[in-house]
C-alpha cells in the first residue's frame, strides 16, 4: 500500500536521521575503545567512585561494577548518554511531526491530498517511531560487532533487551511530543514538554536511589520502567516494557483525536 505522507516525512528527516545515527554509532564505538583501558584500571577506578558523592553516583549510575562489561556499558552509556541521543532525536521529530507544517503554513496543501487526518497523523507518527528505531538499530548493530573485539562479555540477549528498552523508551517520549504538538500545533510547546517530562522522570529515578521518602513514587517514572542494568543483564520486566509500549499507544491515540477534530493553524 503507498504510503506517501511517510515517505514524504522519512525523505524530509532523512538528513538528521542519518546525522544521528552516525552520533549514536561513533558514541558506542568511542565508549567499546575506551573499555580496554578502564578493565585495566578498574581498581584505581574503584577507589575514584568510592570518593564521589553518592547523589552523583545515583544520577549517573556509576555502580560497584564498574569494571565489568555490563557496569561500564550501563554506567558510561544506558544510563544516560544513550538515552539522551535516542530522546533527542525523538523529541525533536515528533515535536515537528505535525506542528512543523502548521507552523510554515503547509497544513492546508497536506490536507488538500485526498488523505484523511487519520491517515495523515497515522503516517507522520510512524516516519517519527522509524527514525527512533533507526538510531536504535545503529546502536544494535555496533554493539553486537564491537562487544566481543572490546571483551565487554556482553552476550547477545542483553544486547538486544537494552536497545529493545531504550528504542521503547525513545518511542514513548517521541509520541508524547508528536501528542502535545498535535494538541497545541505549536512545535516549541511539543518539545518543552517532552524534555520537562524527561528530565522530570530522570530526576525522580536517580534521586529515588538515595531519597526515601522518593522511593514510593519512583514507578511513576519511565526511566524506571527503562530499566537499563536489568536489561543488560538479560532480564526484561514484561510490565515496565508494557508501560513504555502503552505511554507510546495512548499519546498516539490522543494525537490522532486531537489532530482529526482541531482547527488547524495556516
Amino acid at each position: 500500500m503507498s504510503m506517501p505522507v511517510l515517505t514524504k516525512t522519512l525523505r524530509d528527516h532523512r538528513a538528521g536521521i542519518i546525522g544521528w545515527c552516525v552520533a549514536i554509532g561513533l558514541l558506542a564505538v568511542m565508549d567499546l575503545a575506551v573499555f580496554p583501558t578502564v578493565q585495566r584500571m578498574s581498581g584505581q577506578m574503584q577507589d575514584l567512585l568510592k570518593s564521589y558523592p553518592e547523589a552523583l553516583k545515583a544520577m549517573f549510575g556509576l555502580g560497584s561494577d564498574f569494571g565489568t562489561g555490563p557496569g561500564y556499558l550501563d554506567s558510561e552509556f544506558f544510563s544516560f548518554l544513550g538515552p539522551l541521543v535516542v530522546l533527542a532525536a525523538g523529541i525533536g521529530f515528533g515535536a515537528g511531526a505535525t506542528a512543523a507544517e502548521e507552523e510554515r503554513g503547509t497544513i492546508d496543501w497536506l490536507m488538500s491530498a485526498p488523505l484523511s487526518r487519520g491517515r495523515v497523523i497515522v503516517e507522520k507518527a510512524l516516519g517519527v517511531l522509524l527514525a527512533v528505531l533507526a538510531t536504535s538499530a545503529v546502536l544494535t548493530v555496533a554493539l553486537l560487532i564491537g562487544s566481543p573485539a572490546a571483551g565487554l562479555g556482553l552476550g547477545t540477549a542483553g544486547i538486544l533487551a537494552a536497545t529493545v528498552s531504550l528504542t521503547l523508551l525513545g518511542w514513548a517520549f517521541a509520541s508524547v511530543s508528536v501528542m502535545v504538538g498535535a494538541v497545541t500545533g505549536h512545535r516549541w510547546i511539543a518539545t518543552g514538554a517532552a524534555v520537562a517530562l524527561g528530565l522530570g522522570g530522570f530526576l525522580l529515578t536517580s534521586l529515588a536511589r538515595i531519597v526515601p521518602d522518593l522511593e514510593s513514587w519512583r514507578w511513576l517514572s519511565p526511566f524506571t520502567w527503562y530499566a537499563s542494568g536489568d536489561a543488560l543483564a538479560g532480564r526484561l520486566h514484561a510490565g515496565y516494557l508494557a508501560a513504555l509500549a502503552l505511554t507510546t499507544v495512548v499519546a498516539l491515540a490522543v494525537a490522532g483525536l486531537a489532530f482529526q477534530h482541531r482547527d488547524l493553524g495556516t
